[in-house]
């Protein structure tokens, strides 16, 4: 059963990281065009990182041990987190309720 869950366990994941990264990288307000060109760089980006990372971990992985490849892999991608919290709370302005006139 292992064998089976942890495979898939990363798509999950994405899956459900997916609308919040959106929501960070497209700001609302954009025209339609440029938000789909930026959630496609991003996508781009995303596949470029895996293509070019995911070997060169694979090899940190198998030669020296998993552990020392997840924490490589971890502090190559801490960086981001801070990109993230610094130009998400710029740009995201507050969301607001709809008013219901009784």
């Amino acid at each position: 059963m292992p064998g089976i869950v942890v495979p898939a366990l990363p798509r999950r994941l994405k899956w459900c990281a997916r609308p919040g990264t959106a929501d960070r990288v497209a700001q609302p307000g954009l025209e339609p065009p440029v938000r789909a060109t930026v959630l496609s760089m991003t996508g781009q980006a995303n596949s470029i990182g895996q293509a070019a990372g995911g070997p060169v971990f694979g090899v940190i992985g198998t030669a020296a041990s998993l552990t020392t490849a997840l924490v490589g892999s971890a502090g190559l991608l801490t960086p981001i987190v801070a990109l993230y919290g610094r130009f998400g709370r710029e740009r995201v302005p507050p969301r607001r309720r709809a008013r219901r006139d009784p």
